[in-house]
């Protein structure tokens, strides 16, 4: 009988103190009698440990411990939390036994117990941004470091989880969805910036602020800088503004390089700016941080297999992006960067080797005669692309002539200017 009654205890008490908790969020923002009298009333609950326990035994197995030590502590905190954010007034006791509270809240940074480690943590997350958790940080965290650090360290342990695809439980269950909305939660709240990593025609200012100035904040972005992204961009898909041809996707797929521009600017913008991109742009992907700050761009949430060379204009704006970016690379470096990420097809890359290789300018009908290169339909669609981007070009006597780019007696050699980019592309890009 005695047991029981002890039982029946714990459970009243813990009750009670989830039952303050529940009337403290309920409690109308006028009331601010009923507020403070819930609050006077947990305070004087807290034990001389600094916990709002409601067993004796410290020594009781986890999962004991995480339901009747650390959960009604959470939610006695986390209702003294909703009292400040309403404005509640507390005298420096007060605040020292709020303080000693939420280092009994960090010290399991708000884990359950064994395989439900996760999940408890989860749900004792809810418990705090129930009770209005990033608004107190935002005006109170400083006052409670070790606390919002720990809150931070969950965060970032979420966001370590979706980098590395290890969001599964030792349940097996997949907790992917509940952590990308706990890290999307606590950056909308806590961080208004975001960067937004371009590698596309954004890296050119000029027309990335075409995006800025007609979003509903047209402010420029605070600040911009180059950045390597550790994956490899391929062209694919058909853009309407460049002649339906290729665009840049970031295929996160395996490890690569590309470089890219970062622009800091306000969360609104960015998701602005993913919207104007249209639905070949919808998969958002986090790339870690800079300064505290979350680095995102966007991809597709399909990437085609098949190829699509991107236009020449395409091409030029990126180029100009890339060389106010990285003013200490040339622009050859930068030239072979771009056409090393699937630019040419392995048609126009045999058809611009045969034409480098011939000792004079060679017609369209030779080249689809050489064995290497595609039929005369393929060939005069890879030489039209190589004119394009300026590797080769008519003969000037083909061209009085008469003959048309597309003629089979149009003859073909490389540009002067461009053959460094070519022997180069030719010895290193496949």
């Amino acid at each position: 009988m005695k047991k029981q009654n002890q039982e029946n205890a714990t459970w009243n008490t813990l009750n009670h103190i989830k039952g303050l908790y529940d009337s403290m969020l309920a409690a109308a923002p006028c009331d601010e009698d009923y507020r403070c009298k819930i609050a006077k009333e947990l305070f004087h609950l807290q034990r001389e440990d600094g916990a709002w326990r409601v067993i004796e035994d410290l020594r009781a197995p986890m999962d004991i411990r995480v339901a009747y030590i650390y959960e009604p502590t959470y939610y006695a905190t986390a209702a003294i939390m909703t009292f400040m954010n309403s404005n509640g007034e507390m005298n420096e006791e007060e605040k020292e036994i709020l303080k000693k509270g939420l280092k009994v809240a960090a010290e399991r940074q708000l884990n359950g117990s064994g395989f439900e480690a996760t999940r408890g943590r989860l749900e004792a997350l809810a418990i705090y941004k129930a009770a209005g958790l990033y608004e107190w940080m935002n005006r109170f965290g400083e006052q409670y470091p070790d606390f919002s650090d720990m809150i931070r360290k969950v965060i970032n342990d979420f966001q370590i989880a979706l980098m590395t695809g290890r969001t599964f439980s030792d349940w097996e269950v997949d907790f992917k969805e509940e952590f990308s909305k706990e890290v999307v939660d606590y950056e909308e709240a806590m961080i208004p910036w975001v960067w937004y990593a371009a590698y596309g025609s954004n890296i050119s200012r000029e027309r990335f602020m075409r995006y800025i100035n007609g979003c509903a904040d047209p402010s420029a972005p605070l600040e911009d800088r180059s950045y390597e992204f550790p994956y490899d961009i391929t062209f694919a898909g058909r853009a309407s503004s460049w002649g339906n041809q290729g665009k840049a996707f970031l295929d996160d797929s395996k490890n690569g390089m590309a470089l890219g521009r970062i622009y800091k600017i306000s969360r609104s913008q960015f998701e602005e700016i993913q919207r104007k991109e249209g639905r070949d742009y919808t998969k958002r992907i986090c790339l870690g941080a800079e300064e505290g700050i979350p680095v995102y761009t966007f991809t597709t949430d399909q990437l085609s297999a098949v190829n699509n060379s991107p236009s020449a204009d395409y091409l030029e704006v990126i180029l100009k992006g890339l060389i106010e970016t990285y003013p200490k690379k040339s622009e050859l470096a930068l030239r072979v960067y771009l056409f090393s990420h699937n630019v040419m097809s392995s048609d126009d890359r045999n058809i611009l080797k045969y034409i480098r290789c011939s000792e004079h300018g060679v017609s369209l009908q030779q080249i689809a005669d050489a064995p290497e290169c595609p039929c005369l339909t393929k060939a005069r669609s890879s030489v039209k692309k190589l004119a394009s981007w300026g590797l080769i070009k008519q003969d000037t006597r083909s061209l009085r002539t008469g003959d048309r780019m597309q003629d089979r007696a149009a003859v073909f050699y490389t540009r002067k200017e461009s053959r460094d980019l070519i022997d180069i592309l030719l010895l290193t890009v496949r």
